[in-house]
């Protein structure tokens, strides 16, 4: 990311974030347009936390297929950049018929488990539920699913 396009991500990010957050998008749509703007603009530049709420808000509210699989494309960025919310949301789309994404079961076991070892809390719930029930080609492993569970507990207490 070059410095131009880093400030300008640092300056659209929170402007982007603030007027979704505050829900004055639902006011004017013009006000909503902006907010989506800016957010994508930043997730374009490679801010994190502009690609995991962009992600988030395309993949499940964007208006038709289109741009649900430009959200997935940055959750997809932001899971390879470590980021275990954007690991845990592009499971979870991947398990979504509706988006019609090509997938490996294996790629879905392992973005829960990336995400599931930084403390992620329902990313360790599901692992749980694959091993008890054979989820996502693996087979039913009591000890798996005792040891997820186990990391479930851990990090519901943090």
């Amino acid at each position: 990311m070059t410095l131009k396009n880093e400030m300008l991500a640092k300056i659209q990010y929170p402007l982007g974030a603030f007027i979704f957050n505050s829900g004055m998008g639902r006011w004017q749509k013009w006000l909503h347009d902006l907010s989506m703007n800016c957010l994508q603009r930043a997730a374009n530049a490679g801010h994190g936390q502009a690609l995991l709420m962009a992600g988030q808000i395309l993949t499940h509210r964007g208006v038709g297929i289109s741009s649900r699989q430009v959200g997935v494309k940055y959750l997809r960025t932001a899971a390879d950049q470590g980021n275990p919310d954007a690991q845990f949301m592009l499971a979870q789309a991947m398990c979504d018929e509706a988006l019609g994404l090509k997938h490996k079961d294996e790629d879905i076991l392992e973005l829960y488990k990336q995400a599931a070892n930084q403390g992620h809390t329902m990313a360790a719930l599901k692992l749980k539920k694959a091993y008890t029930d054979g989820l996502w080609g693996v087979s039913v492993d009591e000890t798996q699913a005792s040891y997820w569970s186990e990391q479930f507990m851990k990090s519901s207490k943090k």
